[in-house]
């Protein structure tokens, strides 16, 4: 069976040129993608996976401007990533990511905007390659910068829940996906994380309104001060050192407890950064006097005793 599917890909190599060089054969051109689309949740052969992946690099290198009603399908099939897959899979499925989202990204239709968020946190979150994570993080700040340059983005209907994303919900979606990364088990991708989530904050909040500072508060920023700082009092405080095949670290970040520990602080910082400076906006809006409630000062409290014991050292 696994024969038979590479073959069927081998064959339809050579349909590409074909279906991408008539203007008007949409119903082929999705006769054709549907099928290496619904192939993606049945790949569990690498060797399969690297003939799907082959015919998206072609249809991307030699027609991707013709592309037009088939990039949602491309971008599913690309962001389809199994612990199983082999980091040669994963380095050409984010090749080809990389290209849509910097050559093509003014050209999709705005359904595919939450794909692209979504698929360039999958590579962050996958292990097999640790720069391809990090490269990811930097994926979703050009998603964010490119979503602030969109004034005027249209009402996208999602297909698996049929129902309606706008701008505001797009950055969101990014924040979303930034804090989970902080959170990532790797001290090199929360700290990446932390900063970027932080920085994107800074750059842009000028124009974010009431109900997107809400979000970004309520559902975002204070839980995951909440979670980090759960995820550093659980952390095991065995020295890295002292396991086998480990590389010799600092003392300073020789065990997971401290590791956690610089990501509170990461993120406490970050937090307050975000107060400070956006003081005067922040005061202005109508739930500011929600941040004296409780809720919020057994958020920051936990986290601000830890980073002064912290600093005190």
């Amino acid at each position: 069976m696994n024969n038979i599917i590479i073959c069927i890909l081998v064959l339809l190599n050579p349909l590409l040129p074909f279906v991408f060089s008539r203007k008007k054969l949409k119903a082929l051109n999705i006769q054709v993608l549907d099928p290496l689309t619904d192939l993606s949740d049945r790949i569990i052969y690498d060797d399969v996976r690297e003939e799907q992946l082959k015919c998206v690099q072609q249809l991307l290198h030699c027609w991707g401007e013709q592309v037009r009603y088939s990039w949602l399908r491309l971008i599913k099939i690309i962001g389809v990533i199994r612990e199983s897959y082999k980091i040669d899979l994963i380095q050409t499925s984010f090749k080809c990511f990389k290209l849509i989202v910097t050559d093509y990204l003014s050209t999709l239709p705005s359904d595919c905007y939450l794909a692209c968020v979504e698929t360039a946190a999958s590579f962050g979150h996958q292990k097999q390659d640790l720069n391809i994570a990090l490269s990811a993080i930097g994926s979703l700040l050009h998603l964010a910068d490119f979503f602030v340059e969109q004034k005027n983005i249209p009402l996208v209907v999602s297909d698996s829940i049929n129902s309606s994303i706008d701008l505001k919900e797009l950055w969101i979606c990014v924040f979303h996906k930034l804090a989970d990364l902080c959170l990532d088990r790797r001290p090199a991708i929360r700290k990446s994380a932390c900063q970027t989530l932080f920085n994107t904050i800074e750059c842009h909040s000028e124009q974010f309104d009431e109900d997107t500072w809400s979000n970004l508060l309520w559902k975002i920023l204070f839980p995951l001060l909440s979670k980090v700082h759960n995820l550093y009092q659980s952390a095991p405080v065995e020295k890295v050192g002292d396991r086998p095949n480990s590389l010799l670290i600092h003392h300073s970040r020789d065990t997971a407890s401290k590791q956690w520990a610089e990501t509170v602080v990461l993120t406490l910082t970050g937090v307050s950064h975000c107060f400070i400076s956006k003081q005067s906006h922040l005061l202005t809006l109508n739930y500011s006097n929600d941040f004296l409630n409780k809720d919020t000062t057994t958020t920051f409290y936990p986290c601000a005793n830890y980073s002064k014991t912290h600093v005190m050292q």
